[in-house]
């Protein structure tokens, strides 16, 4: 048995990033973890479950939008809560016990409920139009309470305010009766002492879903909801067989309940981007030693890991680390080739003050001998104003140096001869503005869905990284799309010569564009090698590391 720990957390506390529809998602929903399992599901006879240890009254709709709808798992929780229900039911606000006299107004964004001319209650909806909360109100200003809704169709929490401010929150049962309490002051826990039972699931061992077991908790009031956590997870894994894997994505939150409940377990731990923090990778030293495998999303990550561990202990790792990525190369190339004009993909993200200026220069001197080029800076952070200040960003500095910039605005007026005469009517004046016009060439690309970079990425004509880090789906993209990068350095998705170019310092900015773009001949070159190179990185390629991964766990 396969048994998947995501870390699908809010921040880094125990519930999940389910969030208003209207609201900008900040962060993609994707991680190595779904990765594994969509892709074990589809390839590899073997039964799994995910377990998820925190709070996801919406996590049937979360396995939808993955993709994972039919996946089996044990929700913590719903261990806690002793929920037992399975299939996601429609909650209508209507279902919900209101005073008399209410009006209901709905909004373009919420529905709020008005008590004469006061605000009463508000009700939010999730991406998929599902009731995720409602706030209540107090004198229609102060929030004095917040109730989360479980996507099976009924109360899962509520939370307490005084004066504006979390007093504590009840986990419910089905029945709407509280079961732990956690207070937000110093975050112990209260368990109800009339209910103090949780479940388990006595036929763990066979892999299927038998009916529960109620176990009483050892304690009837807990530090922090970490112990909660821990106990109610250990009393699942114990039931489990010597045999199974565990798959633990590494999460700074969950690491030490991890650490505790599965020793003498056969441990598998995965790395993902910056999800765990590589400086702090010693505290976790002795989780890892006795992990069977080791996981990265590629050699960049484990030479990392690596380095990190080595000055903490001075003798050699007992260790088996892999770099799978958890994105495989699917050949679809772009259509860069069959635009007018010639895309230039900047990421920024992380760069320093400095490597942005010397990139604006690079940039700014290679436009005034290529009229084609248009310069989009990719970032993947959707903050407000984050898009406003690269723009303006961009512009001190091509003012500082010297060009025009109104290359980052553009004059889209006078571009298309909107004087307030006929189009066919100029005076001279008007002609003088025309031949004076400037075309906006820097445009910034905001991208956090993987399909929104994926379809950005599929119109660049080269991208240009020079951040010295690692993101390994965008270089993975650029590879199935057949777009050559420029960087600093070679890794293992760049080959210099092949499917891009190495360049020494930001000074052969201009000199190594000018190689792809002025020449048909260089940029279809490098989109053969990209072909090459995207074999090493199929679907079947990463079962076939799996599979010895697997094996090695057995």
């Amino acid at each position: 048995m396969l048994y998947f720990i995501p870390a699908w957390y809010k921040q880094n506390m125990w519930c999940e990033n389910e969030q208003q529809w209207y609201m900008r998602r900040l962060k993609s929903e994707f991680d190595e973890t779904i990765k594994q399992i969509t892709l074990f599901h589809r390839n590899v006879d073997r039964p799994y479950r995910i377990l998820v240890l925190g709070y996801s009254p919406n996590f049937r709709h979360f396995l939808h939008r993955q993709g994972m709808y039919r996946s089996k798992y044990w929700s913590c929780f719903d261990a806690i809560a002793q929920v037992r229900r399975k299939k996601v039911a429609v909650l209508s606000y209507h279902d919900i016990k209101w005073p008399k006299g209410l009006e209901f107004v709905y909004s373009p964004f919420s529905i709020i409920a008005l008590q004469g001319d006061v605000k009463y209650a508000q009700v939010e909806y999730g991406e998929d139009g599902n009731q995720i909360s409602k706030d209540m109100f107090k004198d229609g200003k102060i929030c004095c309470r917040r109730n989360y809704y479980d996507d099976r169709g009924f109360v899962s929490s509520t939370v307490i305010y005084e004066n504006g401010i979390e007093q504590y929150q009840d986990f419910l049962m089905e029945n709407g009766i509280w079961k732990i309490r956690e207070y937000k002051n110093d975050g112990h826990v209260v368990v109800n002492p009339t209910c103090p039972d949780y479940d388990v699931v006595p036929d763990a061992k066979s892999g299927k879903a038998g009916e529960p077991v109620e176990i009483r908790f050892t304690k009837a009031e807990y530090d922090s909801l970490e112990a909660v956590i821990e106990e109610v997870f250990a009393s699942y894994v114990n039931l489990t067989r010597q045999g199974d894997s565990f798959f633990v994505a590494m999460h700074p939150l969950h690491i030490r309940v991890a650490e505790h409940v599965l020793k003498g377990k056969r441990v598998i731990a995965t790395f993902f981007e910056n999800r765990f923090d590589f400086t702090q990778t010693s505290l976790a030293a002795d989780f890892l030693e006795h992990a069977e495998n080791i996981i990265t999303d590629s050699d960049y990550t484990t030479k990392i890991i690596m380095a990190n561990l080595g000055a903490v202990n001075n003798k050699p790792f007992r260790l088996h680390i892999t770099d799978i990525p958890p994105y495989d190369t699917r050949m679809d190339f772009g259509i860069s080739s069959q635009l007018r004009v010639q895309n230039i993909l900047v990421p920024v993200d992380g760069l320093t003050k400095d490597a942005f200026a010397q990139i604006i220069k690079g940039l700014a001197d290679y436009l005034t001998i290529n009229d084609l080029a248009r310069v989009h800076f990719f970032t993947r952070d959707a903050s407000w104003g984050h898009e406003d200040a690269i723009k303006n960003d961009t512009v001190k500095l091509l003012d500082s140096m010297g060009y025009d910039s109104r290359l980052v605005t553009g004059d889209g007026e006078a571009a298309l001869g909107f004087g307030g005469s006929g189009a066919d009517e100029f005076d001279e004046n008007e002609l003088g503005d025309i031949e004076n016009t400037v075309v906006q060439r820097f445009f910034v690309d905001e991208c956090v869905d993987e399909r929104d970079i994926s379809k950005c990425i599929n119109e660049q004509r080269v991208i240009l990284d020079m951040r010295g880090t690692m993101d390994v789906f965008v270089y993975v993209t650029a590879i199935s799309k057949g777009v050559p990068r420029i960087s600093l350095s070679a890794d293992q998705f760049l080959v210099s010569g092949k499917n891009g170019m190495v360049i020494d310092d930001f000074s052969d900015i201009g000199r190594s564009l000018t190689y792809y773009l002025d020449s048909f001949e260089n940029w279809n070159q490098a989109l053969v090698e990209c072909y090459e190179l995207g074999q090493k990185y199929t679907t079947s390629v990463l079962l076939k590391k799996w599979r010895k991964v697997l094996y090695f766990s057995e």
